[in-house]
């Protein structure tokens, strides 16, 4: 099993644990499935692939497109034309720098002597959104270190 295909079993069981309606976007036709998962089938049998089951459609894992799915809150603020995630404007990412003092939340360093970068506390996968109040600053290094974490 590839890693993007484990990656995304993790995702779909996390917002089947939480309950949580999803969106996600299928790669070759760039169809749009809304739901909630019924039940996620991670293994090879018999030739049959790994899949979803959607509300009652089936859907195989390696023909969704990865970093589409997300909970279904949060389609019209966090997806664009081409089904992906948005990134944030820069208008954003000024307030959040200058609001943490140009610092990172977690180790202390100061831009320009680290490379700073705007963060999601909840991670979007996790069901985190774009508000001031769910992003810090924290430097490449710490960013890195977090992965989806919430720190």
């Amino acid at each position: 099993m590839e890693d993007s295909e484990k990656r995304l079993i993790k995702k779909l069981r996390h917002y089947k644990t939480n309950n949580t309606a999803i969106i996600l976007k299928l790669k070759n036709n760039r169809q749009f499935i809304n739901g909630s998962i019924e039940k996620i089938n991670s293994f090879w049998l018999f030739g049959s692939k790994p899949t979803v089951v959607i509300d009652t459609m089936i859907v195989f894992l390696d023909e969704i497109e990865e970093h589409s799915v997300m909970p279904q809150s949060m389609k019209s603020t966090c997806l664009g034309s081409d089904g992906r995630r948005t990134s944030l404007g820069p208008k954003l990412r000024l307030n959040v720098l200058m609001r943490d003092d140009y610092t990172c939340v977690k180790c202390g360093r100061k831009g320009p002597e680290s490379r700073l970068e705007v963060d999601h506390i909840t991670p979007v996968s996790k069901g985190g959104t774009d508000e001031l109040n769910n992003l810090q600053t924290l430097c490449f290094e710490c960013n890195r270190g977090k992965g989806g974490d919430e720190l």
